[in-house]
């Protein structure tokens, strides 16, 4: 473990773990594990492999997930990485085809990187994960210094960066709950990145059918405070929910109301926590089942947590990850 703590002086580096989390114990950390469930990964297909050996068939799928590494304040990169690779891994083909669809410069180059770590028994390995994480940490350090390689970020900032689209995903409107009119331009959020104020004992679900929340503009014809209601204008591949606050309840299934396409179906993939300056997650496989990762506890490894999506834990949770079903 101290062979992953950075160089650069302790105290006055912006870690994740100060140098007694950095001690404590997994038992310590996750008292409801003896002991983390950590082995060689080893692969399972499943489907007709008597028939097929082509990996690029959907019906091929290898369950046990991959996860990476921690260093140098990679705790952020960790989660994000883990979730998406993870999600590709599934379906590369299919995948690559509808993410390429966001026209999302990052999201191209990390499909890319992707293809590039071959992970498929009988193939061989041009990079590792944890390489390809780097190679990501830096290419976004060129473009700001919010994410200077070995210092913190958060995982809201490098969504943003990637999940950034040309075209709009949600329209929000300014509207008087006395039905006054107000004569104020409609927004646009170009980003799979989705913003949730969540009300206390609420879902998700109840949050995405009731997407209205008050503003700080007021109706100049009543000086009541404006709602702000959301709607989507398009269904992308992946979406995530940012909460800010209180954290509503997830369920394994989320349906969008989408103007002319109705409700749409998205499946729950994953989901990020942020506890004690440090960054960990939740991936869900297209077979639902849970998987935990921690970079420093887990390493590479994952623990398996079952299959009972609907208890899983949003205590310290800050995103979920939608795709669609």
């Amino acid at each position: 473990m101290s062979s992953q703590v950075p160089s650069i002086p302790l105290k006055n580096a912006p870690l994740e773990f100060n140098a007694l989390a950095l001690k404590r114990t997994f038992s310590q950390v996750f008292p409801k594990y003896k002991q983390p469930f950590i082995k060689k990964i080893k692969y399972e297909l499943q489907g007709n492999t008597s028939t097929s050996t082509d990996m690029s068939d959907p019906v091929l799928r290898l369950d046990v997930p991959l996860g990476t590494s921690w260093s140098n304040n990679s705790c952020a990169y960790d989660a994000v990485c883990v979730i998406l690779y993870n999600i590709w891994r599934e379906n590369p083909i299919l995948t690559s085809n509808s993410w390429r669809t966001l026209q999302s410069e990052l999201i191209d180059l990390i499909i890319t990187s992707f293809e590039s770590h071959n992970s498929f028994p009988g193939t061989s390995q041009r990079f590792s994960l944890e390489e390809i994480r780097d190679f990501v940490r830096r290419r976004l350090a060129r473009i700001s210094t919010d994410f200077t390689f070995g210092h913190y970020t958060s995982v809201h900032q490098i969504i943003e960066r990637f999940f950034k689209t040309p075209n709009a995903v949600t329209i929000s409107d300014l509207m008087c709950p006395n039905g006054h009119v107000v004569n104020i331009h409609r927004s646009l959020t170009a980003s799979c990145e989705i913003i949730v104020f969540a009300q206390p004992g609420t879902s998700l679900q109840h949050c995405v059918d009731n997407f209205t929340h008050s503003s700080a503009s007021k109706c100049l014809t009543c000086d009541t405070c404006l709602l702000r209601k959301t709607s989507f204008v398009q269904t992308p591949p992946v979406i995530i929910f940012d909460f800010q606050g209180c954290v509503p309840s997830l369920s394994p299934i989320l349906w969008i109301t989408c103007g002319e396409y109705g409700r749409v179906c998205y499946n729950l993939r994953g989901v990020i926590y942020y506890n004690d300056q440090h960054f960990t997650s939740r991936f869900v496989t297209g077979a639902g089942m849970i998987w935990f990762h921690d970079g420093i506890l887990t390493g590479n490894s994952l623990i398996y947590e079952g299959q009972d999506i609907e208890s899983i834990t949003t205590e310290s949770a800050v995103m979920a990850f939608f795709t669609l079903a």
